[in-house]
């Protein structure tokens, strides 16, 4: 499993097969896991993380001045006959670091690969966690 992202059949291996760890948000000591390992799989609660759980990396950003778009991909995946919208996301600072997500059940499944030796763990200082659940 070192593609770039994993398809349905890989996904219900890693589900079925419990081939992740199990935490309750992504901090710095999984970064720093996915810097020695180049590879990671996590599960985290879908009740107390987005749909795109915060890990202190950048997956989306916009150019003020030409309006360049750097976001996300949405893929539709059946997962054990279940429809779901699969995530693919590239880091903005590093193309190498991608980051696969997929809502199943009452959990998200987030897969991590690290293509190069550039990656570098983020200071928790550098960015804040999004507002939830204030409208």
């Amino acid at each position: 499993m070192t593609q770039k992202w994993l398809n349905a059949s890989e996904w219900e291996q890693v589900i079925a097969n419990h081939l992740y760890t199990e935490v309750d948000e992504i901090g710095i000591r999984e970064l720093k896991y996915l810097y020695d390992e180049r590879k990671m799989t996590v599960r985290v609660p879908s009740c107390s993380n987005s749909k795109m759980p915060f890990d202190y990396l950048i997956w989306s950003k916009t150019s003020k001045k030409n309006h360049d778009k750097h976001q996300p991909r949405y893929v539709k995946l059946n997962i054990f006959d279940s429809p779901v919208n699969s995530i693919r996301c590239v880091e903005f600072q590093n193309q190498a670091v991608t980051k696969n997500i997929v809502p199943f059940k009452e959990f998200i499944y987030v897969h991590y690969t690290v293509h190069n030796n550039m990656f570098t763990v983020p200071d928790p200082k550098s960015r804040k966690r999004r507002l939830e659940g204030y409208y």
